[in-house]
């Protein structure tokens, strides 16, 4: 499936260059990184990713780039970023989705509110991850090789199914009370960081206004963002040494 990130590039219309530094290889942004329409270039890049030698590496690093600067910029373009990655994962060539859930791993590190706005497009992502969540790349699976690489799972990350499950724990940590339910749905055998019932956004609230700990009440998104409902089951029974029920209602 052609991409419009080579010719963009070819004809200029990509604000970044190649630079050498000791033989080391290098993109150099012709324009201020700050001052990039971020919603018009991080879907382009994520597009550039299934593109061949040398495309693939300037698309790589100009999203890592791109996404080490953007902050919450990132929230804005969800929507057009969803078409390039479900594009890259229906490849299902190992160098494309390993560098694609490279980056969408990088894209919820660098900006955890973007997990809970991606839950409504799981069904467009995760379809490619339950189809390989078991496989690696030398187990002798009849997994799409990319052209001209040998390896290239193993060469430029790891094995297809740890990039997987990478990502999805990345989506449950960060996505919210319903990102557990959906990710199951779509993968049936991946299994919770949880091993109990999930803590609601509503529970933790309610839990917090019995005990007028107002300061709790504002940083309730912060916790359910950040941390899994085990962490945050065994910090609130170390703090208050109980765990009421109403911590998982709806």
């Amino acid at each position: 499936m052609p991409t419009r990130f080579k010719p963009f590039y070819d004809r200029g219309d990509i604000p970044i260059v190649v630079s050498f530094s000791r033989a080391v290889r290098k993109i150099h942004w012709k324009v201020d990184i700050n001052r990039v329409d971020v919603e018009y270039y991080l879907p382009l890049f994520f597009e550039g990713l299934r593109e061949p030698e040398p495309y693939i590496f300037f698309a790589e690093q100009g999203t890592i780039e791109l996404l080490n600067v953007a902050g919450n910029r990132i929230l804005l373009c969800i929507p057009e970023i969803v078409k390039p990655i479900a594009d890259n994962l229906a490849t299902r060539d190992q160098r494309i989705v390993c560098s694609t859930l490279q980056m969408l791993k990088l894209l919820l590190l660098k900006c955890p509110l973007a997990a809970e706005k991606l839950v409504p497009f799981y069904r467009q992502l995760l379809h490619v991850c339950n189809l390989f969540i078991t496989k690696r790349v030398n187990s002798g699976d009849n997994f799409a090789p990319a052209k001209g690489l040998v390896a290239a799972g193993q060469r430029r990350h790891e094995d297809v199914s740890s990039v997987i499950m990478e990502t999805l724990k990345l989506l449950e940590r960060h996505g919210g009370e319903h990102a557990y339910v959906n990710i199951k749905y779509m993968c049936p055998t991946y299994e919770s960081l949880n091993s109990g019932p999930v803590i609601t956004r509503s529970g933790l609230i309610h839990f917090y206004e019995r005990r007028g700990n107002t300061e709790g009440i504002k940083r309730v998104d912060h916790l359910l963002t950040n941390y899994t409902s085990d962490e945050l089951r065994r910090a609130l029974l170390a703090k208050y040494g109980e765990l009421p029920e109403e911590l998982t209602e709806k």
